[in-house]
């Protein structure tokens, strides 16, 4: 009887300390929900408070206001004063003529000669032609008058009313287009192979 008795005090003793560390842990367990509740409504004040919130703004702006990213563009190379070049397009395609210079509009005034290779004074575009590495030298050669104005108006030549304007116009224009090639077929004929090389055809698909 007194080890039945002694037995069922030990275990009401084990139940009450069960119970107790039970309570404790929840009382350790409601202490911590409501401090994470507090450190979240701390948080939520401090997000909704003004300065927060203008920072937030200053960020978003920064972040919005990324310098862009600067393209690289390839730096095209001017083209040399006499240089020849290899024409592209249908109706000169592989020829070659001689660069002049540049008009205002960044066309590429040219001549062939014309007594050489049948490519007359004209204007072309950059896109139009390749540079190669063999120049001729154009100094003493005057062509300030060859401009965007000059090759304008010889466009507009079928326009002019009268016959007689016109051919003034196109004989001017002949006359400057023999004395251009005149000083281009001296410079051509130093050497036979320039000369032969003018003449030649190149093989170019557009």
């Amino acid at each position: 009887m007194g080890k039945f008795f002694s037995t069922h005090l030990i275990y009401k003793f084990l139940i009450n300390i069960t119970q107790k560390i039970n309570s404790s842990i929840k009382k350790v367990k409601l202490s911590n929900k409501k401090l994470s509740i507090l450190f979240k409504s701390k948080r939520i004040e401090q997000i909704n408070s003004p300065q927060k919130k203008a920072l937030t703004n200053v960020d978003r702006v920064i972040k919005q206001k990324k310098t862009p990213r600067k393209k690289k563009y390839k730096e095209r190379k001017l083209f040399q004063k006499g240089s020849i070049l290899i024409l592209l397009g249908k109706k000169y395609n592989g020829k070659k003529c001689v660069f002049l210079k540049y008009s205002r509009e960044g066309a590429l005034i040219v001549s062939g000669p014309y007594s050489v290779n049948g490519i007359p004074l004209r204007r072309i575009n950059r896109k139009n032609a390749i540079q190669t590495e063999i120049n001729i030298d154009l100094t003493g050669l005057n062509i300030e008058f060859l401009n965007d104005k000059y090759f304008d108006y010889l466009k507009k030549s079928d326009e002019l009313s009268s016959r007689m304007q016109k051919e003034k116009l196109i004989t001017l224009h002949r006359i400057r287009q023999k004395i251009i090639d005149k000083f281009l077929e001296k410079e051509v004929k130093k050497n036979f192979f320039l000369e032969f090389y003018l003449r030649t055809k190149s093989k170019i698909k557009n």
